[in-house]
């Protein structure tokens, strides 16, 4: 399956997914949450990203299995390394996204309060979110790094940030999938065809499906889509961009992540 196909796939799985879910799970009151304007719609949508970069992964595997495609075992065929682990950052963001989502307080705490609750003994659903996410990012961040403690942390601690940071812009109808797709644009073009490429395609294929649902206010990614977003295209960078510009990448991310903590994206952008 090449790179476009499998980011067209993306797209038509979401669409598909949505479509199959509008008179149940869309208008299931556990997934019904006020967005920004006062309008009651259902959030955790985003979990659908995770769902359509699963069903593209098992199409790849069953289209080869057939003998369907490029005869040589590389990044197009066979289920890569990179490939294994971006559904893993997307597996493991999106649990505990969806966590959060659906027996979260409906009024949202700053990272800043979720770790004061852990520190006096409360362990919260924003709680779990950062443990968890925490653990995934340390996982995808310790199996590309090859025992290199100081990279494992400093690359976990990247896909971490940016996997909040996603969280930080979903406050607004489509923001989170457009920031996302300028941060994914360039690294798509230095990426091609290559193992990290061919994995995130249909991941991002899949945030495009939901962008108009989205932008018209019919549905919220919610923690277990934005999430998912940011923490995988943070193990896009890690992937993908020397030590230098990964370094820049997370002073970046502490940056925004502590402006967060004291002023509003809204107000801002």
């Amino acid at each position: 399956m090449t790179l476009l196909a499998s980011f067209l796939a993306g797209g038509l799985v979401t669409l598909s997914l949505l479509h199959l879910a509008r008179q149940d799970i869309l208008a299931s009151p556990l997934l019904t949450r006020t967005n920004f304007r006062g309008r009651k719609i259902p959030t955790a949508i985003g979990v659908t990203i995770v769902l359509a970069l699963f069903c593209v992964e098992v199409a790849r595997v069953l289209l080869r299995s057939a003998g369907v495609g490029p005869e040589n075992f590389t990044a197009e065929t066979g289920i890569t390394f990179d490939r294994l682990l971006v559904l893993a950052v997307a597996a493991g963001f999106g649990l505990v996204g969806l966590l959060d989502d659906v027996i979260g307080a409906e009024d949202r705490r700053g990272f800043r309060e979720h770790i004061g609750s852990l520190l006096h003994g409360r362990l919260t659903t924003g709680g779990i979110k950062i443990i968890g996410g925490g653990a995934v990012a340390l996982f995808a961040s310790a199996a590309v790094n090859d025992g290199n403690a100081a990279w494992t942390l400093a690359d976990g601690a990247l896909i971490a940030l940016c996997a909040n940071l996603g969280n930080l812009f979903d406050r607004a109808p489509g923001r989170t999938i457009k920031v996302a797709l300028l941060a994914y644009l360039p690294m798509a073009l230095l990426a091609g065809g290559n193992t990290i490429g061919v994995a995130m395609a249909p991941l991002m294929g899949a945030a495009v499906g939901l962008f108009s649902a989205d932008l018209r206010e019919r549905i919220m990614l919610g923690d277990a889509g934005a999430n998912v977003l940011g923490g995988a295209l943070g193990f896009m960078a890690v992937r993908e961009c020397s030590e230098p510009v990964r370094l820049g990448i997370l002073v970046s991310v502490i940056l925004l992540n502590l402006a967060a903590e004291r002023w509003s994206f809204s107000k801002i952008i």
